[in-house]
């Protein structure tokens, strides 16, 4: 379940070191990365963004967020993890690009590590949910330090087996099961476009080798008509678009998980460095537009950041 520190209505925009604003909400912020410097021109962005249109292909997103017990998770124990997660990419078919890492400033939310995942198909994801490696990496390196109940479910991070005797005594106790399925949980699926280039689908190269990841999940009203969500997507999508000098690539989508929908949208934004992703959230188009595009039209969100490094490169 969500816990209430992410459920605030009205978010103010999220600041890189105010969090959301007076309003609520939670902004994690990860330490500096070792990048060169970002040289940001504004003359250089439009020129890029307005060349020709390209060609573009579908990719399937999928974003995990969890909460490790920091008592039961020691500094190799997490790099196990980590690696564990990241070198499964190599185990299973499907899988086009991964990253992985370790949300900073962990003690003022409730998020501690995030996983990205891209798929070609919606059928690798589903496949990616039931594959049996993966359950077995999950059960041995990542739900034995995380605040996740062992459910059967086809949710990521969820274990394979609820013991009878566990479920009467959840019966008896009148606990809602999906609530505590999520606890310290959160996945989202969504659908997006890319460049049609091997480079950025797969995300390969040089200028994916590092970098900041950030993350933004959102829960558009009820009350939203469906102009103010593509209004607010929209102008999302063309602000990062228009940035090539401090962002490498940029995805968006409506959540399509039925089994974790306390998001309604998502949005993964590869930055070239922290310092890239601090112009662009500190910087006035993004406020603006989180003010008028946004604010009005959202009961909750949450945006974290989590630095991109080489991992693993060998099968763990």
């Amino acid at each position: 379940m969500i816990h209430q520190a992410l459920a605030l209505p009205r978010l103010a925009h999220p600041f890189l070191t105010r969090g959301f604003g007076s309003n609520g909400g939670v902004f994690l912020h990860q330490s500096r990365t070792k990048h060169q410097g970002v040289a940001f021109s504004a003359a250089d962005d439009d020129r890029i963004a307005s060349s020709n249109s390209i060609q573009t292909r579908k990719v399937v997103e999928h974003v995990c967020l969890l909460k490790a017990k920091q008592s039961l998770l020691s500094e190799e124990k997490e790099k196990d993890m980590l690696d564990y997660l990241y070198t499964s990419q190599y185990q299973m078919r499907g899988i086009v690009a991964i990253s992985v890492g370790s949300i900073g400033d962990k003690s003022s939310g409730d998020f501690t590590h995030a996983l990205f995942v891209r798929f070609q198909r919606k059928e690798d994801l589903e496949m990616f949910y039931e594959n049996p490696l993966f359950l077995k990496v999950l059960n041995e390196h990542v739900t034995p330090f995380c605040h996740v109940c062992p459910l059967t479910c086809k949710t990521p991070f969820l274990s394979l087996a609820l013991s009878s005797r566990l479920l009467i005594l959840l019966v008896l106790l009148y606990l809602d099961v999906s609530s505590l399925m999520l606890q310290g949980l959160t996945n989202v699926d969504y659908e997006s476009e890319v460049e049609d280039d091997i480079l950025s689908i797969f995300r390969k190269g040089e200028e994916y080798n590092y970098g900041e990841e950030f993350v933004l999940l959102v829960t558009f009203a009820k009350n939203a008509s469906e102009k103010n969500i593509k209004d607010a997507t929209d102008s999302f999508a063309q602000l990062t678009s228009s940035l090539p000098s401090l962002i490498v690539q940029s995805t968006q989508g409506s959540n399509f998980n039925k089994s974790s929908e306390e998001f309604t949208h998502a949005a993964v934004v590869r930055f070239r460095s922290f310092d890239a992703m601090e112009i662009f959230v500190e910087g006035r188009e993004y406020k603006d537009m989180w003010r008028s595009q946004f604010e009005p039209f959202i009961e909750k969100s949450v945006a974290l950041h989590f630095s991109v490094d080489p991992v693993g490169t060998d099968v763990m």
